[in-house]
């Protein structure tokens, strides 16, 4: 894993366990819009299976999903 992908990670992280990211901005020095698309990336989603899943992992499977239904509607 790069560093930077760990960095993002352990940022998310830290918000997700109480601090804010205002905080985290100024302490990381890391802008506030790029924390926010951070969280929204890597925020994890759990599912009655068990399986765990990121906003980036979902958001990739839904388009997939979506351009095999505009498939099968463009057969019909």
């Amino acid at each position: 894993m790069s560093t930077m992908k760990i960095l993002k990670r352990s940022i998310v992280s830290l918000y997700q366990n109480g601090k804010t990211q205002t905080q985290l901005s100024k302490d990381y020095g890391i802008s506030l819009s790029a924390i926010n698309k951070w969280v929204k990336q890597y925020s994890e989603i759990k599912t009655e299976d068990g399986d765990v899943f990121t906003a980036k992992q979902i958001k990739r499977t839904s388009k997939k999903r979506n351009a095999q239904l505009e498939e099968e509607k463009s057969n019909f």
